[in-house]
């Protein structure tokens, strides 16, 4: 099982942001790690900016950025004191998702978990560029955590969503390393093949029933082969495993809801475009859409 030595917390100063330091802050207090806080001045476009910067007074620049610099200080030093952690600060500018991955990637020492908070609350553009959340689970070199609920405890109930590829082996063990404590529940929810056709009618219901035994029992012992893979990293560990028949993307959070999960945790996400648009389809909708925290694992 992997261990989490490095975690970067990126953080506008918001409400939004300081749940996710918070969880970040805990998490790095439960694995003895080092805690980066990383704050991205957002670059404008560079004719744009030019324009108003050439506007400013003498020395404004530097009397907007040292408060910034002297507020990140700050909020690390509150956390060191409360958490007794190591925490280092950084500030960089650009677009955030594509300034927090180059940070990574250009950074000595490149985090185990990158933890962001949800984003905002701005349809179009986020239609057609996507989120800055949704962006950087594509783009970053580790583990992403959403954190959308100001944390209270250690994580209790992880959901975890499996489609018993590597991807998913590899969500249960995430799962069971960013949860030490937590009851684990893996699912898989598998869809039945001409169920349509049964809905309108279109072929007799004993026929229906017939392939929907047959696609519960292929799940069954596809879960029980897959538990069986996972044994060695499960151990004495509390976790349930079930199947049961729906769509993944609408059926998720729905489960998560009625076990009162506080975390969701999926596989998916691949280095290419193909991998991501195929596999990372349902994991972005559950990001999006779920008001729980969600780790997406980088495959």
């Amino acid at each position: 099982m992997s261990r989490t030595n490095r975690i970067l917390a990126a953080t506008d100063f918001s409400e939004r942001a300081e749940a996710a330091v918070s969880r970040a802050a805990m998490l790095a207090a439960d694995n003895n790690a080092t805690l980066e806080l990383l704050h991205v001045i957002y670059d404008l476009p560079l004719t744009r900016a030019s324009r108003v910067l050439a506007t400013l007074p003498d020395g404004l620049e530097n009397q907007i950025m040292k408060p910034v610099s002297e507020h990140l200080e700050k909020l690390a030093g509150d956390l060191r004191k409360r958490h007794g952690i190591s925490v280092e600060t950084s500030i960089v500018t650009g677009r955030p998702a594509a300034a927090i991955a180059e940070h990574t990637d250009d950074s000595s020492s490149t985090p185990d978990l990158i933890v962001i908070g949800p984003h905002r609350k701005a349809m179009l553009r986020n239609a057609i560029m996507g989120t800055t959340a949704q962006n950087l689970v594509r783009t970053a070199p580790c583990n992403t955590l959403v954190v959308k609920n100001k944390p209270k405890t250690e994580y209790q109930r992880v959901l975890v969503p499996v489609d018993f590829s590597d991807h998913a082996r590899q969500a249960v063990i995430e799962a069971l390393n960013i949860a030490p404590k937590a009851n684990i529940h893996i699912e898989h929810v598998f869809e039945v093949p001409y169920e349509h056709y049964a809905l309108y009618g279109a072929i007799a219901e004993d026929a229906a029933e017939s392939v929907r035994s047959a696609a519960e029992q292929q799940a069954r012992e596809d879960m029980d082969a897959f538990m069986e893979r996972l044994a060695p990293e499960i151990g004495e560990r509390k976790v349930q495993a079930e199947v049961h028949p729906g769509y993944p993307a609408a059926d998720i959070d729905r489960r998560a809801e009625e076990l009162d999960a506080e975390l969701i945790v999926m596989g998916a996400f691949g280095q290419s475009d193909i991998t991501y648009a195929l596999l990372g389809s349902v994991t972005v909708s559950v990001m999006l859409n779920t008001p729980r925290d969600l780790l997406a694992i980088r495959a």
